[in-house]
């Protein structure tokens, strides 16, 4: 089971990267930075075909002064 899944947008390559307990597990790049429903949903698909359930996602600030959002796997957000 994974215990964190994030999303964030690659500036300098352009994709958005899904992140499986800070690893990476996909990407998409046919998705702008500011088309962040998008990429939810996008991840959101990826994770459920795989059969983890999200629940939603919710923004937080990164590490790099920009934003990410983290999967609610746990229906408690």
């Amino acid at each position: 089971m994974v215990g964190e899944c994030r999303l964030l947008h690659d500036t300098v390559a352009g994709i958005w990267l899904l992140l499986a307990d800070d690893k990476p597990h996909a990407d998409h790049d046919g998705l702008g930075a500011a088309e962040v429903d998008q990429a939810c949903q996008w991840a959101s698909t990826v994770l459920t075909d795989e059969g983890v359930t999200c629940h939603g996602w919710t923004a937080r600030a990164d590490h790099g002064g920009g934003v990410e959002y983290v999967a609610d796997l746990t229906g408690e957000c």
